[in-house]
């Protein structure tokens, strides 16, 4: 199928496949609204924010209407009360689950639980500028306080460290890597996987978008090919291919079908 597409062959074991997909929201709150409509199953949250401004410093707003970005102060609020704001967001998401989600779920497999990780960055700069204690401290303070808070035992501590937040570098390099790399263990934590039997075409889409040129293809014409070259069980090819839309608006990707207009 890649080779015949454009890409290179080659053999993938299905058994017990992993992926992760990440889900950039923009950290901004007019974001907030529409997370809703894109997260319909428990999610691993990551509240990422910049260790070397103050909590009481106000965080501008971010506006992208066109191609340019407008930057307003007026609309901004404190660093401190927009995290709250979004793990109260966080928390009242994690009670929606989508219906679709029955379909796929592995039988006698729990739903993950809500995980909030909240990562600081400019560790470089805090240590460059002497202040990295002074702001150690104050951010656990912050998240200590919120303690009795519905969210607040969702909220993940750094093992190595014991502090309720995770510090790296601006931009990891040598001497951060184990700071990052123990993010990376701790996020990637098989018990908070969501355990779902995908449907074996999902793998097609996925390899072919991954592994050619093409990136946009019709369905119909997926499954015309996937049912010529007995991909798939021709019997069971239908039931395969309309369970794939389902399966993106559970996980939050955009699917289009049938535009009009829209050259082939």
């Amino acid at each position: 199928l890649l080779e015949r597409m454009g890409g290179e062959g080659k053999q993938i074991e299905l058994k017990d496949a992993s992926f992760i997909h990440l889900l950039d929201t923009g950290g901004q709150p007019s974001f907030q609204d529409v997370l809703p409509l894109l997260l319909d199953v428990p999610c691993t949250y990551i509240q990422v924010f910049n260790a070397a401004h103050s909590l009481d410093e106000r965080v501008p707003i971010t506006y992208r209407s066109d191609d340019h970005t407008r930057v307003r102060l007026e609309d901004a609020e404190r660093e401190r009360d927009m995290m709250q704001h979004s793990f109260s967001s966080m928390l009242t998401m994690a009670q929606k689950c989508s219906k679709q989600l029955a379909s796929f779920q592995q039988e006698q497999s729990p739903l993950p639980k809500l995980r909030i990780f909240v990562v600081g960055t400019r560790k470089d700069q805090l240590i460059k500028e002497g202040r990295l204690d002074e702001a150690t401290q104050d951010i656990t303070t912050f998240l200590e306080e919120l303690d009795g808070k519905p969210y607040y035992h969702s909220i993940e501590w750094d093992s190595s460290t014991g502090k309720p937040f995770f510090l790296i570098d601006t931009m990891a390099d040598k001497d951060d890597r184990a700071s990052v790399n123990h993010l990376r263990k701790s996020l990637s934590s098989k018990e908070s996987s969501l355990k779902l039997d995908v449907p074996v075409v999902w793998f097609f889409c996925q390899e072919i978008t991954r592994c050619t040129p093409k990136k946009f293809f019709r369905l119909h014409d997926l499954e015309a090919f996937c049912r010529k070259n007995k991909f798939v069980d021709g019997e069971k090819a239908y039931s395969h291919f309309s369970a794939i839309p389902q399966l993106f608006s559970l996980l939050g990707f955009y699917s289009f079908f049938n535009l009009k207009g829209v050259s082939d």
